[in-house]
C-alpha cells in the first residue's frame, strides 16, 4: 500500500489532539500538518529520518516534533480516539511483532581429514 498524505477530513478529525509545538517566541516555520505527514511517511516507509523527500520539512524539525509528540503521549491518545470513533465495519490493526537478532552466525562443523 502506497503512502498518502492526510486528507482534509482526516486532518480536521485529529488536529485538535495535537499539543502546541514548543517554539521559543518565534512563529513556526512549518505547519503541523506537513510535519505530521512527514512523520507518517517515515513510519509508513521505514526510511531513516535523513531520507525524507525534499517536499517535507527538514529532518531535524520532523524528528524533534516526533520526539515531542511521543513524550506528550499524542500517539497513545490518537490510537485511543481512533479506536473509539472508527466505524464498526472498519478493521484497525497495528502489528508490533519483533524478532530479536541472534548473536553470532551459524556454526559450521569442521571435519578432520587425515592425509
Amino acid at each position: 500500500m502506497a503512502y498518502r498524505a492526510l486528507s482534509d477530513a482526516e486532518w480536521d478529525e485529529i488536529a485538535w489532539l495535537l499539543p502546541e509545538p514548543s517554539h521559543l517566541g518565534r512563529r513556526p516555520a512549518h505547519n503541523e500538518r506537513d510535519i505530521l505527514n512527514a512523520i507518517l511517511y517515515v513510519l509508513h516507509s521505514g526510511c531513516h529520518w535523513g531520507e525524507l523527500p525534499c517536499e517535507f520539512p527538514p529532518k531535524s524539525t520532523v524528528h524533534r516534533r516526533f520526539q515531542e509528540l511521543e513524550h506528550d503521549g499524542f500517539f497513545k491518545r490518537l490510537f485511543k480516539y481512533l479506536r473509539g470513533h472508527l466505524p464498526n465495519s472498519t478493521i484497525f490493526h497495528l502489528d508490533t511483532t519483533l524478532k530479536p537478532a541472534k548473536k553470532g552466525g551459524q556454526k559450521r562443523s569442521r571435519q578432520m581429514v587425515q592425509v
